[in-house]
């Protein structure tokens, strides 16, 4: 036999291991985890959240739509009056158009004086210049060219150089700059203000302030709509009662053998409330278990005198039910004996209510156990208010924790000096040897003949069969 290399550890088995795989690029968890956050983060803020609160289209056109309509009406209806401004702050033509009124009002009409014309004229930049090129204009009047001539010699005598215009014209400039500032940037705005209006109004500004009031005055009118909306604020307060005291319920110790229960709920009632509470009972895992709930008595519905709680077995498909009927539904003889045709046994399944007095379900899979944390009659003996906690535990859990194997012995430890056994793990052995031919094989087996048919008699009238059913045993002749 051939013994494994003791320089080398033995693989148990005798097997190979495989050869670590490579990483595909771009398939790192880290890649895939933003990714997957990003999707998430989208379909849970945008998709739930904001698209069902988005604007719609009709409000995007009518917001350009009314963008369209102001700008023509500043231009066209109502246009904007310019003044008190510098003529700086104009066009080329039309800083061409002032000069040539400060030329005439000096010339023909002497509306200025020598000092008053030279600041008004230097209030456009670099008059000088811009009146020899109007001068070179062969299209320009005798009377405008020999008041600019005028104009132009004073500037020209003018020691001061007054910089009455350093403005830039707004005229000029590129026309696309000009188009997108005018245009398409107002509605660029105007759709995101849209967008953020909208979101404040259908998040903030509606629900908390609006509908509130709008609630009010519905409800002033109609006291059906009143009545159905208080009952279900009611309903949500209750809920949220409920929510609270179940946490609360949760982090209580059961104090049971069975460990810590699978479902444990808190069902209440308050007077006029329809009391219809149903649970399903699950593993963390998502296995389901049954069902329990508490409901009115159907023998006493909708006197609110006895109290059904149920509990559904998956595992059995047994339905078992127990009642909680208050002191003096017990003592009337009437109310005892309808709730008596309710139940299988009623010496055991009607219980007495009392606050911490429990009622307990069992079946092969599950235990329920169902108790008043809080419980009022009324002065007729019905129930007024309880809370009704609710457990249940699987039974098979505590099942098989306490049937647990015990921990494994630690192995046996060699000898100081001796081998460790763990190096023979992978001993092979050499094939064992053929096996001798000789008079000592067995005989061949001799194949067996088919029986032989049966005669035929000719009359295969009598067999509808046509023979098929025929057949004749082993040895038979």
């Amino acid at each position: 036999m051939t013994f494994p290399d003791q320089g080398t550890p033995p693989d148990p088995g005798g097997q190979v291991p495989p050869a670590p795989q490579k990483e595909k690029e771009g398939d790192s968890e880290s890649g895939g985890g933003i990714r997957q956050w990003l999707i998430d983060t989208y379909n849970g803020l945008y998709v739930i959240v904001l698209k069902p609160r988005m604007p719609e289209g009709m409000l995007y056109s009518m917001a350009i739509i009314g963008f369209l309509v102001g700008i023509l009406w500043g231009w066209f209806v109502t246009p904007v009056v310019w003044k008190d401004n510098s003529p700086a702050s104009l066009t080329t033509e039309y800083q061409e158009q002032w000069l040539k009124m400060v030329a005439v009002g000096s010339s023909r009409q002497n509306l200025y004086g020598p000092d008053q014309i030279i600041e008004l004229a230097q209030r456009v930049p670099d008059p000088v210049a811009q009146i020899e090129i109007m001068l070179q204009d062969p299209n320009l009047n005798s009377s405008d060219q020999f008041a600019l001539q005028g104009l132009l010699q004073q500037l020209q005598q003018s020691p001061d150089d007054v910089d009455a215009g350093s403005a830039e014209p707004v005229g000029g400039g590129n026309i696309f700059v000009s188009l997108l500032m005018s245009w398409i940037v107002p509605i660029i705005l105007i759709i995101i203000l849209v967008v953020v209006i909208t979101l404040l109004w259908r998040f903030l500004i509606y629900d908390n302030l609006v509908a509130p009031v709008l609630q009010q005055f519905a409800e002033m009118r109609d006291p059906e709509l009143r009545a159905r909306n208080q009952k279900a604020r009611e309903e949500i307060k209750i809920q949220q009662q409920q929510r609270e005291l179940r946490e609360q319920l949760a982090k209580e110790d059961s104090g049971s053998d069975l460990g810590a229960p699978v479902m444990t709920q808190l069902a209440i009632y308050t007077p006029g409330r329809s009391f219809d509470e149903s649970y399903e009972i699950e593993l963390e895992s998502g296995e389901f278990l049954g069902q329990s709930g508490a409901v009115l008595a159907e023998a006493v519905d909708p006197d609110p005198v006895a109290i059904e709680v149920w509990l559904f077995d998956m595992f059995s498909s047994r339905n078992i039910a127990k009642v909680f009927i208050t002191p003096q539904g017990n003592a009337d003889p009437a109310i005892r004996s309808k709730v008596e045709a309710d139940v299988d046994n009623p010496a055991t399944d009607i219980i007495v209510a009392e606050a911490g007095k429990p009622l307990t379900i069992d079946t092969d899979k599950l235990r329920l156990e169902a108790k008043f944390a809080s419980l009022d009659f009324n002065a007729s003996g019905r129930y007024e208010n309880f809370n009704l906690q609710m457990r249940a535990w699987n039974k098979d859990a505590a099942t098989s924790s306490a049937a647990a194997p015990p921990p494994p012995a630690p192995a046996p430890v060699s000898p100081a000096g001796a081998p460790d056994m763990s190096t023979y793990d992978n001993i092979s052995f050499d094939p064992p040897p053929p096996m001798p031919s000789g008079s000592s094989s067995p005989p061949p087996m001799t194949p067996l003949s088919p029986p032989p048919l049966r005669p035929q008699d000719g009359n295969d009238d009598d067999d509808p069969f046509g023979g098929t059913g025929d057949f004749t045993p082993l040895g038979g002749s």
